[in-house]
């Protein structure tokens, strides 16, 4: 059967992919290492190159798909960081403040905790699996066609992007918010539809909706802190990208991801992943 890239699935349905996964969702790749969505032991605060990476990952969070995207949310998302010099105005402000602090609460919340399944996790965690579920499915409609011209990933992400823009404010109603914010970060999360490619600047875009969802209460303190919103929606989140990166063989935004060790992710190795333990 013809396959969907060079490391992609068959052409039929490829959602159905995400029932032959493990706990932690495999890498197209291949990852040799275990992720914050595992069991470990170790409660650390993310090492300062991983705090580095982050602020590179945000910077790339303002150019990663937002030129597509502020088609539909231009009144609500815009570029910030276009130069040195507002990078460095981001790097001392409160927001990146916030956003460091969420990631370390996040990493000691799921400290020798399980991936959650579908049944076992919160109403509001539920929700937002069941929505990324759906993300993933969609890509069902817009598998790439055989013998496509492509120089890496297939031209058929474009539509399938464009139909993720329309969908994401449904989606987000469904946690029971109608906030244009999070669903433009939403929609941010899962790849540039220019460049067909995904990095760390599109999982940092998710970790901003999922402070954004905090921050409006559509999550609780104790799903934050009992660890289910890594164990179950994050650990869904990534579950939901491998889908869409092999269906459309996304091309990685660096070319052997940050550490060398996932072409597309950064957070799966911060603490407390057994990399960061002491």
């Amino acid at each position: 059967m013809p396959r969907a890239g060079p490391a992609g699935p068959t052409t039929a349905r490829v959602s159905a992919w995400r029932t032959a996964t493990p706990t932690l969702a495999r890498s197209p790749t291949a990852s040799r290492n275990r992720s914050l969505t595992g069991r470990s032991r170790a409660r650390r605060k993310p090492s300062a190159s991983v705090v580095a990476q982050l602020d590179r990952s945000l910077k790339d969070a303002s150019e990663d798909s937002l030129y597509a995207l502020e088609e539909a949310f231009g009144d609500v998302i815009q570029r910030q960081i276009t130069d040195d010099a507002s990078f460095d105005k981001w790097k001392a402000s409160a927001a990146r403040r916030e956003i460091v602090a969420f990631v370390t609460r996040l990493n000691n919340s799921c400290v020798n905790k399980p991936n959650l399944r579908l049944d076992e996790a919160p109403p509001q965690i539920r929700k937002l699996m069941d929505a990324l579920r759906q993300i993933a499915k969609g890509c069902d409609q817009y598998l790439p066609k055989p013998g496509e011209a492509r120089r890496y990933g297939s031209p058929m992400f474009r539509d399938w992007h464009a139909w993720l823009v329309s969908s994401t404010p449904e989606l987000v109603s469904t946690l029971g918010s109608d906030n244009a914010e999070l669903a433009a970060r939403l929609a941010a999360s899962f790849g540039d539809r220019t460049r067909i490619d995904y990095g760390t600047g599109h999982e940092c875009a998710f970790i901003v909706f999922l402070l954004g969802c905090c921050k409006l209460q559509l999550l609780s303190e104790g799903d934050v802190d009992s660890g289910a919103v890594v164990c179950g929606a994050f650990a869904e989140y990534v579950r939901t990208c491998r889908v869409v990166q092999r269906c459309f063989g996304l091309e990685p935004a660096g070319s052997k991801g940050v550490w060398a060790l996932d072409d597309y992710h950064c957070l799966l190795y911060t603490s407390p992943s057994p990399r960061d333990r002491g």
